[in-house]
């Protein structure tokens, strides 16, 4: 039975906390990690403009494609290695942490001891203050709290039916006043998950399984590209033999140490990266993920012979102007230069210009980009094959990228 380190006083401040802190961050946490991507137009956007959005939407959620992505082309892993990151890495970490949160099962030990603690949670919850006496922004997860709470009150004499609702999540929804404590400090009560929890077990479905998931973690932070401070890592290694050692102490309480082993597995891929690396970190993510929605969209644009089907012009405007809003950054950010960004962003850029070409030009361009689309170019070569007639222009751009690709190619590889 869990004991009580204080006596919990029905304040105002303590619901918000109860409620926010227990409810909210849960509820919000579990949006964020759906990993679908939605690409909503903004209100008020015209609607050509939104039915050509659709013609950008990636197969698979972003972080997928990305993950992908660097795993298949080397000088972009090593280009995020460079700044200190890696995708590939971080999809493994967070991909093992939820496999650990996803294995845990409830077990009730003594259905008497926990149904006394269940009596002692409906007791206090029954004295947090009225809807009334509640912020609006606090109210509906305090509501969420106390129904969980009730429906297993009112399922208190089967069983079979607490241990399903308790199944149901649980990591994500710890009980009150049984899962969660209240602690006095500074003067303030907050919530904590215990160290121990005797009218509850909830641990691993397997073991095993999830012994060599833990060392799937280990080998991860062992075998990296990248270099993170020795506390760091000292303390994920120690987050993950907390966890080991709970295998063989069945009160300890897992999902303690699963939130503990998160927040250092964050800690670890985080540090020693100061600000100006994390925001490198998220351009290139974006500049990356933009080729990956060119490409999405150029079979749409383009039939097999590379002529244009019947698509709305709005859509070949909205091409042309994602296209030519990445590469006027791109050409002027040195540290991103890589063969497989510059090769993307020039074919792209030429096919805009194809669309929207006529004549000799087009059947000229129409070469060009498909020497480009299988990586089978000369940058001098196709420079000057591209300023061969005097009464058309090709936009100025593409001349940088192939100026970039040209010095990329006279560097010897690493």
């Amino acid at each position: 039975m869990v004991m009580w380190e204080l006596v919990l006083s029905a304040g105002l401040g303590v619901v918000v906390g109860f409620a926010m802190g227990l409810w909210g961050r849960r509820w919000v946490d579990a949006a964020k990690s759906a990993g679908a991507q939605i690409e909503t137009p903004s209100e008020g956007k015209a609607e050509g403009e939104a039915v050509a959005d659709q013609y950008f939407v990636l197969p698979e959620p972003p972080r997928a494609i990305l993950r992908a992505t660097v795993e298949e082309v080397d000088e972009l892993r090593r280009l995020y290695e460079r700044i200190g990151f890696s995708p590939i890495v971080e999809d493994e970490v967070q991909n093992t942490l939820r496999a650990l949160r996803a294995s845990i099962v409830v077990e009730i030990p003594d259905y008497d001891a926990f149904l006394e603690a269940l009596t002692e949670a409906q007791e206090q919850m029954h004295r947090l203050p009225d809807d009334d006496e509640v912020a609006d922004d606090a109210r509906e997860d305090l509501r969420e709290a106390e129904a969980v709470l009730d429906h297993l009150w009112r399922h208190r004499n089967t069983p079979s039916a607490i241990r399903e609702q308790l199944a149901d999540a649980p990591i994500d929804r710890p009980l009150p006043f049984i899962e969660r404590v209240p602690v006095a400090r500074g003067g303030a009560v907050h919530w904590r998950t215990p160290v121990r929890v005797d009218v509850l077990r909830k641990h691993p479905d397997d073991p095993s399984v999830f012994q060599q998931r833990l060392d799937h973690l280990a080998k991860l932070v062992r075998t990296a590209d990248f270099e993170r401070p020795e506390s760091a890592e000292a303390d994920l290694r120690s987050a993950i033999e907390r966890l080991r050692e709970s295998l063989h102490d069945e009160t300890l309480y897992v999902p303690t140490l699963l939130e503990r082993l998160g927040e250092a597995a964050e800690a670890w891929l985080t540090a020693s990266s100061p600000s100006a690396a994390r925001t490198k970190k998220t351009a290139l993510d974006e500049f990356v993920l933009s080729v990956c929605r060119l490409n999405a969209a150029r079979p749409r644009l383009l039939d097999d012979s590379g002529r244009r089907p019947a698509v709305p012009a709005s859509v070949v405007r909205r091409y042309r102007k994602r296209v030519l809003r990445r590469v006027r950054t791109y050409v002027h950010t040195s540290w991103m230069h890589t063969q497989w960004l510059t090769d993307g962003f020039l074919e792209h850029l030429l096919t805009a210009e194809m669309l929207e070409a006529s004549g000799d030009l087009r059947t000229r361009l129409a070469a060009v980009v498909r020497e480009v689309h299988h990586r089978t170019y000369d940058p001098p070569e196709t420079m000057r094959r591209l300023r061969a007639g005097d009464d058309e222009l090709v936009q100025s751009l593409a001349f940088a990228l192939l100026r970039l690709r040209s010095e990329a190619a006279s560097v010897p590889a690493e």
